[in-house]
């Protein structure tokens, strides 16, 4: 009977394993798979959008002519003593900006929207020939809209007047693109250009009312300067000499 028993015991044992082993191979429940979301893309960019030419503009245009001299050169055309010109013109009316919900800015910064088609970078010594740069395409605005160069006067800000040119109406550091002729396709260059002016040197925000000839004497501080592929780089400094706004002669004159 011991016997038996024993056999019994070690069946009934067998049995329960097998079973066991049968409920752990039993068909697993399915597996739930989710396939994972693509990749986020960056908007496109904007395409280019030139910007409309000053002759759309009504009312007369004004002249900035504004010289220098070479202080610095990485170029081997161009040589330290030689002078150098800007010459652009205008529009005659500020740009008023306006941040929504927080009405018209008054910063004591005056834009005037700069005709990119007049704009050049001249050095007169003949190794160089009189054109030597003009505006590069600006890239557009946040909403779209054409990039523009600016031309900004500058009064009490909060003591010293000036002036700048920029891409952006209100910030002298973004400068101008330049596209320098003969140069390669994928070289960049750029402009800075900003005047610190003694207080009251600037009569006016009204550029109208701020014709006259501006020189060294009344600066505290200026910046001039090209730079070569990155805002770092700089190829040519200047001393700045004088800066003249004028009205400009009208179409035909």
């Amino acid at each position: 009977f011991g016997a038996r028993l024993q056999i019994n015991l070690v069946r009934s044992r067998r049995t329960c394993i097998t079973s066991g082993m049968a409920a752990r191979t039993t068909t697993p429940a399915a597996v739930r798979t989710t396939t994972p979301a693509p990749p986020q893309l960056p908007p496109p960019l904007l395409p280019p959008v030139h910007a409309l030419p000053c002759s759309a503009t009504l009312g007369a245009l004004m002249s900035v002519m504004i010289s220098g001299t070479v202080m610095k050169s990485d170029l081997p055309a161009i040589r330290v003593s030689d002078k150098v010109s800007i010459s652009f013109l205008t529009e005659p009316n500020e740009l008023v900006r306006i941040v929504p919900g927080q009405g018209q800015v008054l910063d004591s910064i005056a834009p005037y929207r700069i005709c990119q088609e007049d704009f050049a970078v001249s050095f007169p010594s003949k190794r160089v020939g009189v054109a030597w740069a003009h505006l590069a395409l600006i890239p557009p605005a946040y909403d779209g809209s054409p990039g523009e160069g600016w031309f900004s006067l500058m009064k009490e800000r909060p003591i010293y007047d000036g002036v700048f040119l920029s891409s952006i109406p209100g910030d002298a550091t973004a400068g101008l693109p330049l596209e320098v002729h003969g140069s390669q396709l994928d070289d960049t260059y750029g402009l800075t250009f900003s005047l610190k002016l003694k207080r009251s040197a600037m009569p006016s925000l009204n550029i109208t009312s701020a014709v006259g000839t501006y020189t060294a004497d009344m600066l505290v501080s200026s910046s001039f300067k090209i730079w070569k592929d990155w805002s770092a780089r700089y190829i040519l400094e200047f001393d700045f000499e004088k800066m003249e706004v004028s009205h400009a002669p009208a179409v035909g004159e």
